[in-house]
């Protein structure tokens, strides 16, 4: 017999699971899959997802141990670890690279869980994935590799930082020695006399320090290869 927390199979419906998954219910979501068989999806928007979009690594914990698969993709592609490094998940990101998710997956634009943590600024989830062997050459369906992602989100940043940005970030996102950013409408902004009286939110500063860390592994994986004419 079906009560408040199964179906008449026994089995708890995933929107349940979603609902505590979400909330960050990690207790709860455990007695409730002591109740019954979960119901895992095979595609969509899964209850790991729902975990991994708000960070709660401890349910993602529950839900993994309870045989939630890892590898399940969203209307866009992407898996729960996708999710992970999106939203800037470090934790939830090494529980699932521990349940064996694979880091070199791409979504249906062709990012991977690279491009889409450098985009977003998350610093701590980059260099998790750099640390995890995840290539920063890798290109997008634009073309675009993690480093250009993060430098394109930097950049934005850089228009509206007040005070003037530190030294060091201008000369990793502009090594030409620019004082000036084109904006999206190329009007200049930016310079060191005038800035917008904004403070850059900490996802912007993060996709500077990025975009510092991915330029690093660019040029020790390149490094192997200057020694070939020697």
């Amino acid at each position: 017999m079906p009560d408040l927390w199964t179906d008449a199979t026994g089995a708890v419906p995933p929107h349940l699971l979603h609902n505590f998954a979400l909330r960050g219910c990690h207790a709860e979501l455990s007695q409730l899959l002591a109740l019954g068989t979960a119901r895992w999806p095979s595609g969509g928007f899964s209850p790991l997802h729902a975990a991994c979009s708000n960070g709660h690594a401890a349910c993602a914990r529950v839900l993994i141990a309870a045989g939630a698969p890892v590898e399940v993709r969203d209307s866009r592609g992407e898996t729960a670890f996708m999710t992970a490094a999106r939203t800037g998940a470090p934790e939830c990101a090494r529980v699932l690279l521990a349940a064996g998710a694979r880091a070199d997956v791409v979504n249906g634009v062709g990012d991977s869980p690279l491009h889409a943590a450098a985009r977003g600024g998350h610093a701590e989830c980059v260099t998790l994935l750099l640390d995890a062997g995840a290539d920063p050459r890798v290109l997008n369906h634009k073309e675009k590799t993690a480093e250009q992602c993060a430098k394109g989100a930097a950049l934005i940043a850089l228009q509206i930082w007040q005070p003037p940005p530190p030294r060091e970030y201008v000369q990793v996102l502009l090594p030409d020695g620019s004082t000036a950013v084109a904006s999206p409408t190329a009007s200049p902004v930016c310079s060191p006399d005038v800035t917008p009286n904004v403070t850059p939110t900490p996802s912007a500063l993060g996709a500077m320090l990025v975009a510092a860390r991915s330029q690093i592994a660019n040029e020790a994986r390149d490094q192997p290869g200057d020694s070939r004419g020697a």
